[in-house]
C-alpha cells in the first residue's frame, strides 16, 4: 500500500470474501501484505489511513484527512460455497 509513493508500513488492511467472511491483516515495513483467500468468489479489499493534518474546504475547517481506498477482485480456484 502506497501514500504519496511512500509505503503504509503496519497499516490495516480489511479483506472481504465469501461466505460473509472478513479478516484483518497489517501491513510490513515496505506496506506489503499476503492475503490469504480461501474461497472461490468475490474479496473487497478495503484500506483506511488517516493524517492528521487539519485544513480547509469550501470555507469549511477539518482537523485531519481521512484516505480510503478499496479493491475488488475475483479467485477462481478455492472453497467452493453457495450463496444462500
Amino acid at each position: 500500500m502506497l501514500l504519496r509513493s511512500q509505503p503504509l508500513a503496519k497499516t490495516e488492511v480489511k479483506v472481504y470474501g465469501p461466505p460473509k467472511w472478513e479478516k484483518s491483516f497489517r501491513t510490513d515495513e515496505q506496506g506489503r501484505v499476503t492475503l490469504q483467500t480461501p474461497w472461490a468468489g468475490r474479496y473487497v479489499v478495503e484500506v483506511v489511513h488517516v493524517e492528521e493534518k487539519p485544513g480547509e474546504a469550501r470555507g469549511a475547517p477539518y482537523n485531519r484527512l481521512r484516505h480510503v481506498s478499496t479493491l475488488s477482485f475475483v479467485v477462481e480456484e478455492g472453497i467452493a460455497w453457495t450463496a444462500p
